[in-house]
């Protein structure tokens, strides 16, 4: 259950960051596309950041329930 959990979380940051590249693209914040590829790199630093600040508190909770 808890890689179903983590399998999941991972597939929901990687549409997010399919969804935030294809938004780049369709409303063409930018114009150039080196720009593009750097915003959705951007958006997948963010998203793995988020998913390591996740995992961390996780744990910490874990260790303060035991």
């Amino acid at each position: 259950m808890k890689y179903f959990l983590n399998i999941m979380f991972v597939l929901f940051i990687a549409v997010i960051i399919f969804n935030a590249s294809k938004i780049n693209y369709s409303v063409s914040l930018t114009s150039d596309p080196n720009d593009q590829f750097f915003y959705s790199g951007l958006v997948a630093v963010i998203g793995i950041l988020v998913v390591f600040i996740v995992r961390q508190l996780r744990t910490i909770f874990h260790n303060h329930k035991a």
